[in-house]
């Protein structure tokens, strides 16, 4: 063979073996390409057994549409308990009160009203309204403030304005009636005192000071809003003594805290006016307030007027809204009958069009028999009188709102009304994958509200769940530090809560990089990273004054906070109990974003049931610059409301100091089907990482009117990687 035949016969083979390797090169492509069109499991990573993972198609035609309610949910034996018993059953702000005659005439008689405060808290500035069918001509030691048919409104003298517990007021009255007369036997609470929500500013002045730590200074009070504030209060932690006070009336004094009231005569607050009084007091070194709470007279609702606002606002109460059977039936005759007579059925309508959509196309998985945890089991509710208790009152279960883990314990979150009862459930000894509750393990929370937010966290050597409190609306308005003790009763607003080393975090609607007040409260939520470094607070605002019961959120802000630095405050200042968002260092604040627009606010169908926020890492910017970042998780989702189980994820980290909605980025949306849970309905609750992991609680909820058994419920996991956006398709692209 020539040199030249050779070199042809070579150039030959090596012409076939460049098309070999291009075509396994394109056969790699096409089965490639095949299986990601055809949504066959090829990730970044592998699938957990017994899960798969498709796009989830339904996302473009969401339409977040009419709930429909079947039309017999409301037929369960509502109508045998008569209207106004209904609503007598449901008032919860009755207060004892006994009618005496004193003497009688021709058509009259003079009768003493006695007043006794039988409730857990001194009742402030009282004002009570009762019915009854006869004319006040003369009433002493009090005063009718109004009057609306048989409807009497009876406020205080000023100087018989408070209740201490345990203790009575009287008033009299001269009364034209009849010789049969009927007094009343339900008396109702008209107002109660609870923090300003509109935004105010509480400063301090020196004007002269002698034998170095006697100060002659002056506290203004300015209020900021359009809103008159009535009868206020100031509750300061500070360091200032006050030996005289003029235009207003310490109440409580210990060290670091002063709780003040108005002189009488200048209990309102004008719209963008001040009220101002001053005081000669001890102060060592400069004077300052670190921390300042304003307080008012909120008017409390009638329970008709309330269902009538919540009809209107298309909200249904559900069952464990409620302390009682009795008292859930009573709500439906009452929900019955009025909305007969707004000519509406029960169904809740609404508009929840137009959240915002992530970045990437969202995906649907369902999950198998490793998606579920555990399955807790024996759920009950408890309620202990006190710690000697030998045995609780029992219940029956109610969704699980939250969980936290803490040691070899998990720690479950129960609802009911206003009242978090936290327990304690144990890993089975024979099974792994089940939690027993612990029985005699409760603590009940009066006023923590809705439960949705549980961590651990340690401040001191000692360990605390964080938590949601002071409720407003069925919902949380700040966040508070309590260490767990069993068979234990703690509530947010009566001395108990100081006496047990309660911490606050307060005035969330500072909670931005910016530290200006964002709006009205509505709800929070918040979230601790796995290494205890980052507080993420999540806040929505309310539209709607206190005459609405329903929340209207128009924006929302989230943020990630320094935790580390939060603790080390109280650590320092351990006879500190409050902290707010708006006295903190700035620097505290990573960075925060504003969701302004509906199509901003992250909110998958409208829902909102939990929130975690991951450690801090390191990424690129659009400057491919390496800054700190954080992933923030929401869960949400309620089958019987046609919401599905959704777990969503949006990045945060500083991008613009002016425009904050910039901040964050909605990233994955990845609809979950845990195949393997039973339930006909499904609600999802609370988040939480753990590991590789992310973990939530699945409720029953078979919907209003429906009894549901809840003593079994899961807690289910999708592997985080799930969520991650080299899994993903960005939106849009084909």
């Amino acid at each position: 063979m020539s040199f030249e035949n050779s070199k042809i016969i070579k150039n030959q083979r090596r012409v076939e073996m460049k098309k070999k390797i291009v075509a396994v090169i394109m056969l790699v492509v096409m089965v490639f390409t095949t299986c990601f069109v055809s949504n066959v499991s090829v990730y970044a990573f592998e699938l957990r057994e017994g899960d798969t993972i498709e796009d989830d198609e339904d996302y473009q035609d969401v339409e977040f549409g009419e709930t429909d309610v079947d039309e017999d949910d409301d037929e369960t034996s509502a109508d045998e308990i008569d209207y106004d018993e209904a609503l007598d059953l449901l008032e919860d702000n009755n207060i004892d009160a006994e009618f005496k005659v004193v003497s009688s005439w021709k058509d009259h008689c003079n009768v003493e009203v006695i007043i006794k405060n039988t409730l857990e808290e001194k009742i402030e500035d009282w004002e009570v309204r009762f019915d009854l069918e006869a004319e006040i001509e003369n009433i002493w030691n009090a005063s009718v403030k109004e009057k609306n048919e048989c409807t009497y409104t009876i406020h205080n003298a000023n100087w018989n304005q408070d209740i201490e517990i345990g203790q009575t007021v009287s008033f009299g009255m001269t009364l034209k009636c009849s010789d049969n007369i009927e007094f009343p036997d339900k008396v109702f609470l008209t107002q109660e005192c609870a923090e300003v929500l509109d935004e105010y500013e509480v400063t301090c002045k020196e004007y002269s000071r002698w034998n170095g730590n006697i100060v002659n200074g002056e506290i203004t009070i300015k209020n900021l809003s359009d809103n008159v504030i009535d009868d206020w209060k100031l509750e300061l932690e500070t360091d200032i003594k006050i030996q005289q006070v003029w235009n207003a009336k310490v109440e409580e004094s210990e060290e670091n805290y002063l709780y003040l009231n108005n002189a009488n005569y200048n209990a309102s607050i004008p719209a963008n006016g001040s009220v101002s009084f001053g005081f000669i007091a001890e102060v060592e070194g400069e004077m300052n307030i670190d921390e300042y709470y304003l307080y008012d007279m909120m008017q409390v609702i009638d329970e008709e007027t309330e269902i009538e606002d919540e009809i209107e606002d298309g909200y249904e109460r559900g069952e464990d809204e409620f302390d009682t059977e009795s008292q859930y039936q009573a709500y439906k005759t009452v929900m019955a009958k009025l909305s007969k007579a707004k000519g509406v059925g029960s169904n809740v309508n609404k508009s929840n069009k137009g959240f915002a959509l992530p970045a990437y196309r969202p995906k649907k998985t369902k999950i198998g028999e490793k998606g579920i945890e555990y399955t807790i089991k024996g759920i009950r509710l408890e309620e202990f009188k006190n710690s000697k208790d030998k045995e609780p009152k029992i219940s029956k279960a109610r969704a699980i709102q939250s969980f936290a883990k803490s040691g070899n314990k998990y720690y479950i979150a129960q609802r009911r009304g206003d009242d978090v009862f936290v327990s304690t459930c144990s890993i089975d000894s024979k099974n792994d994958k089940i939690l027993n509750f612990d029985q005699n393990s409760t603590m009940r929370l009066k006023g923590f509200a809705h439960g949705q937010t549980f961590e651990f966290v340690e401040c001191d050597g000692k360990m605390y769940m964080l938590l949601g409190t002071n409720v407003r609306k069925d919902f949380s308005q700040s966040l508070a530090l309590v260490k767990y003790s069993a068979k234990t009763n703690i509530s947010f607003k009566g001395d108990s809560a100081k006496e047990k080393g309660v911490k606050r975090l307060t005035k969330l609607a500072y909670a931005n990089q910016n530290r200006k007040y964002f709006g009205r409260p509505g709800r929070i939520d918040a979230a601790l990273s796995a290494d205890n470094k980052t507080l993420c607070v999540w806040f929505a605002n309310d539209l709607n004054d206190d005459q609405k019961s329903e929340i209207k959120i128009s924006k929302i802000q989230i943020a990630c906070y320094q935790m580390s630095n939060i603790i080390k405050y109280f650590e320092k200042n351990t006879s500190a109990r409050t902290i707010s968002f708006q006295s903190m260092n700035k620097k505290w604040c990573n960075y925060s974003c504003e969701q302004k627009q509906k199509n901003q606010m992250i909110r998958p169908y409208g829902s909102n049931q939990g929130i975690e926020v991951s450690n801090t890492y390191k990424g690129k910017n659009a400057q491919k610059k390496m800054v700190n970042k954080n992933k923030i998780y929401f869960s949400s989702g309620n089958e019987i409301e046609k919401q599905p189980l959704i777990v969503g994820m949006m990045t945060l980290y500083r991008k613009s100091e002016k425009d904050l909605t910039k901040n964050g980025s909605y990233r994955t949306q990845l609809r979950i089907n845990p195949t393997k849970v039973s339930f006909k309905n499904k609600e999802m609750e609370g988040l939480h990482l753990y590991g590789k992991d992310i973990f939530f609680v699945i409720s029953p909820n078979n919907g209003k009117g429906k009894t549901t058994d809840k003593s079994k419920q899961y807690i289910c996991s999708v592997p985080k990687n799930y969520l991650s956006e080299a899994n993903y398709a960005k939106r849009g692209a084909k």
